[in-house]
């Protein structure tokens, strides 16, 4: 792709911060979880493992849009941001709707919904930014991702408004003391919050689709004449084997990254608050906010950093960083300080992960919307698979504490799969990794 004129480049950049509050507000909208799990359990009469459903039924929804996205977006291609604003509207509505159930299987079936629009979001927005920016984009994806990562982070703190406060005893004798407590609130109310942030997007969205359609319309036609004029080939298309060898490693890993990450950030604050950590249900949002604030500090810094770095190089740092924590996790979980230490490392090692791969694959096989929907399936079934297993069998098999193991023992896994994904990017003929827009 050519350089932006400056209209182009001003609609882009429209889109790219409109994008951006997008998935800010996804990234409040599924750390919410974690932090009310308890609460939650409670409202809806269930235990932990079985309100631990609502995570499997949002990532089935999730997995449904990732597959609907697929036809959508090829017969759709440049009406992007209004398929977005419309499924953006419909996770609106359903995040509200979902503050006024009582029942397990009412909130399972609209949140159910609300991962549906969330897989047509995550993949028709990461192709947009593609579509947008070419080769420019990596600095953009990741603003895409910090925008996940904040929300993520304040994630806690509105869930904190919705938490009924812990029971405080009044000064007088023993015999006579009496808890005062304030009367419960219901956290669901909390996704009413959401759903006011998806519902401005939805909006913003909509109102610049016609731009949008024309600025792709007059780039498709500007690359044509370029493609026409150009006596010199361009490389050859990688071969079948290869280009399906280095995506099913894509997929493997973004399985395992989007798994790792969702069950630790949703199960940390109640299995902190079941062990002998102790914690209250405001410590545990707080840990929990730890964990996302470094995440979302990290991928912060990984937009400059990506000026720098080709993403290759920020994918092997992650891990490596990551590979540090669970270090940590594994000499000394049982102490207070080291959970919190370790939390964060971990969040800041997991943070780029995604979008530098992305970019990663999207240097190396030029990714369509048919491989996008798969990597975006990938990472929902493991946001639908690992969290489930976390909940229903890490209680059983190693105590309460075994949330504390998870992210360890799939970071090394992790690991693995991305190793040979980038051994197999490298057999690629014609593809060089280009330099970094900023070089040391």
């Amino acid at each position: 792709m050519g350089q932006l004129t400056p209209a182009a480049r001003r609609v882009a950049l429209a889109v790219t911060l409109v994008e951006c509050a997008a998935f800010l507000v996804l990234g409040l909208s599924i750390a919410l979880f974690g932090p009310i799990l308890l609460e939650l359990a409670k409202e809806m009469h269930t235990t932990l493992q079985g309100v631990s459903v609502a995570f499997s039924s949002r990532s089935c929804g999730y997995l449904l849009g990732s597959i609907a996205s697929v036809p959508i977006f090829d017969r759709r291609p440049n009406s992007a941001p209004a398929v977005l604003g419309i499924t953006l509207a419909i996770a609106a509505l359903a995040s509200a709707a979902s503050a006024h159930v009582s029942q397990l299987w009412q909130f399972c079936i609209l949140v159910s919904f609300q991962g549906l629009a969330m897989g047509i979001l995550d993949t028709g927005g990461n192709l947009l930014i593609f579509k947008l920016w070419g080769d420019e984009s990596p600095p953009y994806m990741q603003s895409l991702h910090a925008s996940f990562g904040t929300g993520a982070f304040f994630s806690p703190f509105l869930a904190k408004a919705f938490l009924p406060p812990t029971p405080v005893e009044t000064e007088t004798d023993a015999d006579n003391a009496t808890p005062v407590v304030a009367p419960a609130g219901h956290v669901t109310q909390a996704f009413t919050v959401v759903a006011t942030g998806m519902l401005v997007v939805a909006l913003a969205f909509l109102a610049l689709n016609s731009k949008v359609r024309a600025m792709l319309r007059d780039q498709a036609t500007a690359q044509k004449g370029a493609e026409d004029g150009n006596a010199t080939p361009s490389p050859g298309p990688l071969d079948a084997a290869t280009y399906r060898l280095i995506l099913a490693l894509g997929c493997v890993v973004f399985f395992l990254y989007v798994g790792q990450e969702v069950s630790y950030g949703a199960f940390l604050s109640a299995f902190t608050q079941e062990t002998d950590l102790g914690y209250t249900a405001n410590q545990g949002a707080s840990i929990t906010s730890a964990f996302w604030g470094s995440f979302a500090a990290a991928r912060i810094m990984a937009i400059p950093l990506s000026l720098r770095f080709t993403p290759r190089q920020l994918v092997v740092a992650d891990l490596a960083i990551a590979f540090g924590a669970s270090l940590l996790f594994l000499v000394a979980a049982q102490h207070q300080l080291v959970a919190w230490l370790a939390s964060c490392i971990l969040g800041a090692g997991m943070a780029s992960v995604f979008p530098s791969g992305l970019s990663y694959l999207e240097q190396r096989i030029k990714l369509d919307s048919k491989a996008a929907s798969l990597i975006v399936i990938s990472a929902a079934a493991g946001e639908m698979l690992i969290p489930l297993v976390t909940g229903q069998f890490c209680v059983d098999l190693d105590g309460h504490r075994g949330i504390l193991h998870t992210g360890p023992r799939s970071t090394r896994k992790l690991g693995k799969p991305t190793d040979l994904m980038i051994k197999a990017a490298s057999l690629t003929r014609g593809v060089t990794e280009p330099t970094p827009i900023l070089r040391l």
